[in-house]
């Protein structure tokens, strides 16, 4: 499902003094925090960061929808995935949902370069989220603006 607004703000952390290493500034976006409307009406955040205190290259996707919600949480190298569904969502419930490992990117690419599995995202998915990010950074410049996607 396409999302269809979004809003975002972005975060850079000072990880060395005066924020550059000799003449390299260290200007990358080390936390994000974003709120989605998707096509069909749910609404999701998501938190991703590398260096917030506490944290180390951590992601935190919620999704909340009519007939359910998900979590999916990648912490410390490890991806969990919870979801309150059917009669859970009556006493706010969250179950723990068993689902195999999910290989990296990286993984995928080389699969795809030995022609042992599909090349997957695949280039026209790569350029829809780009749209979307490149729509989050905007919403960022402008204070978290809620932005048609």
């Amino acid at each position: 499902m396409d999302a269809v607004q979004i809003s975002c703000l972005l975060q850079t952390f000072d990880k060395t003094p005066g924020g550059q290493i000799g003449e390299y500034v260290l200007d990358a976006n080390d936390s994000a925090t974003m709120q989605v409307r998707l096509a069909n009406g749910a609404l999701g955040t998501v938190g991703a960061t590398r260096f917030a205190t506490g944290h180390l290259n951590d992601l935190r996707l919620r999704l909340y929808g009519l007939t359910g919600g998900i979590e999916v949480r990648f912490e410390k190298g490890e991806s969990h995935l919870r979801a309150s569904t059917g009669d859970n969502i009556k006493d706010g419930t969250w179950v723990d949902v068993d689902c195999p490992p999910v290989p990296t990117v990286y993984q995928r690419f080389i699969a795809a370069i030995r022609k042992e599995g599909p090349a997957e995202p695949d280039f026209a998915r790569g350029a829809a989220l780009q749209v979307l990010l490149d729509k989050a950074e905007a919403s960022a410049a402008q204070d978290g603006r809620l932005l048609a996607v």
